[in-house]
């Protein structure tokens, strides 16, 4: 086997089930178009903030209604979960299946240089 060195990283979707919903630090039972808050995943494939790497963004889409989407700008660890930050477009609700796709940009590439700068 050839290994190639710095090939673009492939992130697979991910499914996961709402379990908890935030608007403006409150719980909710549903966030609508427009809203900014925060969704608990029952499993995620995000990688919060910590340990000198950056959080990963992307995309949470509702399975069975694809016009309804979260784009997570943030991911932090709050009191042991793992909370996406982001704006809401269409309707997500407590117990919402959703599909999870991380951005695709040379993901790894571009943030080595931000967490050999945190590290040192």
């Amino acid at each position: 086997m050839r290994l190639r060195k710095y090939e673009k990283n492939c992130f697979a979707k991910y499914e996961g089930k709402v379990v908890a919903l935030l608007k403006e630090g409150a719980f909710v039972d549903s966030l609508s178009s427009g809203d900014t808050g925060a969704i608990i995943l029952d499993k995620t494939n995000f990688y919060a903030e910590q340990g000198g790497q950056t959080y990963d963004t992307g995309v949470l889409t509702k399975i069975g209604d694809e016009g309804t989407e979260f784009e997570v700008s943030n991911v932090q660890v709050r009191g042991g979960y793992v909370v996406l930050m982001g704006a809401t477009e269409g309707k997500i609700s407590i117990g919402d299946r959703i599909l999870q796709t991380i951005d695709e940009v040379d993901y790894k590439l571009c943030l080595a240089p931000a967490h050999k700068q945190a590290v040192l």
